[in-house]
């Protein structure tokens, strides 16, 4: 039986795996899956509100990233030149910002939520309202220390939450896109299995956890790409589209 419910999906963090989540909301707009609610954090935060700039087209958002070469990605990032932060975010801004305009988060036809966390110790979670210019949400949403600085006191919504299932309307059917993965790593070498493997897992178990308020979540295999390789974004987009395509077989939505 189809589910009637509002459905909302919320778009988890992830780095370059964060790309998935193109092939899924392009696999969703092929299959008619009207979505009342998009929540997004860190990646999921910048795909969020690319996807809702671009009129809710999941096709426009996949031509603009397999039209882009790699020397035009490489663009989008600018070497501080320093030990903390390695870019300053100033091109990536000035790429979402072209896309963004001066549009609020309440600019939007559906609801549409971005989180971010303060740079305190605990990381309160912030939730941004409707008044919230959108380039701003999203960029304090990404400002992973220590890759980007922080962005107006705030950092990484991921320092709070992952997959942000959690500020999801209750009511909905809830739909969590994970793409935090339990990857091979036999063949890296020593120095990856101690600095990335057990970071990465943590945040496995992590995400895990605060999915298990949402009616279905979508988790990707991404094995052997890395979740920094940003270089790989096409084939993590593809990986997202096949990866849906075979739930919506076995999953009525």
């Amino acid at each position: 039986m189809e589910n009637k419910k509002d459905k909302s999906l919320a778009l988890g963090g992830g780095s370059a795996w964060g790309f998935a989540h193109i092939g899924l909301l392009k696999s969703f707009d092929e299959n008619k899956i009207e979505l009342n609610e998009i929540a997004g954090c860190s990646m999921g935060a910048i795909i969020t509100g690319l996807y809702a700039a671009l009129d809710f087209d999941a096709c426009k958002l996949w031509d603009l990233f397999h039209n882009m070469s790699k020397s035009d990605f490489i663009k989008l990032f600018d070497p501080s030149f320093k030990t903390r932060p390695l870019f300053k975010g100033e091109k990536l801004k000035k790429f979402l910002e072209s896309f963004f305009k001066r549009r609020k988060i309440g600019d939007f036809e559906k609801d549409i939520k971005i989180i971010a966390s303060t740079k305190e110790h605990k990381h309160r979670l912030v939730v941004f309202d409707k008044n919230t210019l959108l380039i701003d949400a999203v960029m304090a949403s990404c400002s992973l220390p220590p890759m980007f600085p922080d962005y107006n006191g705030l950092v990484d919504g991921g320092f709070n939450t992952i997959v942000p299932v959690n500020v999801l309307k209750k009511q909905n059917y809830k739909i969590a896109s994970n793409v935090y993965c339990d990857v091979d790593y036999s063949k890296l070498s020593d120095w990856y299995k101690k600095n990335y493997y057990f970071s990465v897992l943590k945040q496995y178990q992590k995400t895990r956890k605060e999915c298990e308020k949402a009616d279905i979540v979508i988790e990707y295999n991404m094995k052997p790409i890395l979740i920094m390789d940003f270089f790989k974004y096409q084939k993590i987009i593809e990986i997202g589209y096949k990866k849906i395509n075979s739930i919506l077989i076995q999953k009525n939505f």
